[in-house]
């Protein structure tokens, strides 16, 4: 992969340290890629999530936050933002974009969307975005339920068929990208 991508990730607002992006694996630089340069800015992110109303908010929860580009996008929409997920080396990164932007209102903790570390109505608001149909869905629904206050809001995204497609198709038969085409067979079948 060209070495600009970094520096598109800077003209899309994002700030991505070099240490981090040197320890990232090939897919998760494609992935950098793909959701932190143009189109994918970081005002994108804040108008989406501006969109679905989740801005305004005491604490909100990034479920399966991955690199924290939603968490990063909603701490500075919300009082603070905390993100959970169950890979390491994003919440590594995750914790490193946070910084390099100067936020101290995210935490950002290791642990799966079925049993969340949190106590009961702590979150104003949750999101969940892309991770969702990799869980126990029914678990993983009634933690959210669980750590929401009453009338708290909720936005989950659970793409499945169509994500999986979609890499199969235009990520990796269109770019001819052998590693991501052999990733989304193994998700289909």
């Amino acid at each position: 992969m060209s070495d600009d991508t970094l520096e598109l990730a800077r003209q899309a607002g994002w700030t991505l340290p070099a240490g981090i992006w040197d320890s990232l694996s090939d897919y998760n630089r494609l992935f950098v890629r793909g959701e932190f340069t143009a189109p994918r800015t970081l005002d994108y992110y804040r108008r989406r999530l501006e969109g679905l109303g989740l801005c305004g908010h005491g604490r909100v929860l990034d479920a399966a936050c991955g690199m924290g580009q939603w968490t990063v996008a909603l701490a500075g929409l919300n009082a603070e933002a905390w993100g959970v997920d169950l890979d390491p080396e994003l919440l590594r990164v995750a914790r490193a974009l946070a910084g390099a932007h100067g936020l101290g209102n995210t935490d950002f903790r290791y642990a799966p969307l079925e049993r969340l570390p949190y106590a009961d109505a702590c979150f104003d608001a949750a999101f969940c975005y892309g991770a969702f149909m990799f869980t126990d869905m029914a678990r993983a629904a009634a933690e959210l339920a669980r750590v929401l206050r009453p009338g708290g809001r909720l936005y989950v995204n659970a793409n499945t068929w169509g994500w999986h497609a979609h890499l199969l198709l235009d990520r990796g038969l269109a770019a001819r990208n052998l590693h991501v085409v052999r990733m989304a067979l193994r998700a289909l079948v």
